[in-house]
């Protein structure tokens, strides 16, 4: 693999896994409550939380970068590459990355999530991630997709330059919108990392301990069923049984997709 691509896929995961990202926007969080709550735009944060953990989160970084679980049209891939940014997973190739990792090492003493034994910090994303080793390799496929590697380089200036002038506009807006969902995907993704494996039934006998998450499954449109998600990782969808439902699995297949994999 090329020196500079390894050295920017090295920078933007130790950019993240020290809070470079997560400090700040829980920071903006918190103070833009203080000052700025204002419940008449909690339609915004409704409406942020859709775009940036069902298709930034779930869709786009999770089935379609990560998995490769379906084809779209170029316009739909560059939306699905928009609302990624927002769902503060530090681009494609990192969140690809670790998810690919931890798809290879659920559950052991390499798993970066690391549910077993630091479930807190699993949950707020800043446990001991040190003993894991991500293969940087696995995500050479995504490498050419359009806008990828730039946000690789660029994700922090990115990210905060479009809070920045959101905020100027309209800081409530900024805050509603953007910050708050934020946070919401960021412990979204927390709860699937953690009762994901720790809390909920099994459908298939596999050598992790993944479990389905019915709460949590309420509100992440699919990824509470995390279960049977490792045991066919590169479907489309996350449904097994008639009463599960996944939501995101449904809107790529009828809203996005060109092809699905099952």
């Amino acid at each position: 693999m090329n020196k500079n691509v390894e050295s920017i896929y090295t920078t933007v995961s130790l950019l993240y896994l020290w809070g470079k990202v997560q400090g700040p926007i829980y920071l903006l969080a918190i103070l833009g409550i203080i000052f700025y709550w204002d419940p008449s735009y909690l339609i915004y944060t409704l409406i942020g939380y859709v775009l940036f953990g069902m298709v930034g989160l779930e869709i786009a970084h999770h089935r379609y970068y990560c998995h490769r679980s379906f084809t779209c049209s170029q316009g739909v891939e560059w939306f699905l590459l928009i609302c990624s940014i927002f769902a503060v997973g530090g681009g494609p190739l990192y969140w690809s990355a670790l998810h690919r990792t931890h798809h290879k090492t659920a559950d052991t003493d390499k798993d970066p999530h690391r549910p077993f034994d630091q479930p807190v910090l699993s949950f707020l994303h800043c446990n001991d991630r040190s003993r894991s080793e991500i293969d940087w390799r696995t995500v050479k496929d995504i490498v050419h997709k359009p806008g990828v590697l730039f946000l690789a380089d660029h994700y922090n200036k990115v990210y905060f330059g479009t809070l920045f002038i959101a905020g100027l506009i309209d800081i409530k807006f900024c805050l509603f919108f953007f910050v708050i969902p934020g946070i919401l995907v960021l412990w979204a993704t927390g709860l699937i990392n953690v009762f994901g494996h720790l809390w909920g039934y099994r459908n298939f006998e596999t050598l992790d301990n993944t479990r389905n998450n019915t709460f949590v499954n309420l509100f992440t449109f699919g990824g509470g069923l995390h279960h049977n998600h490792h045991y066919r990782s590169q479907s489309y969808t996350t449904q097994v049984k008639w009463y599960e439902h996944d939501l995101a699995g449904w809107t790529i297949k009828y809203l996005l997709a060109k092809e699905v994999r099952t």
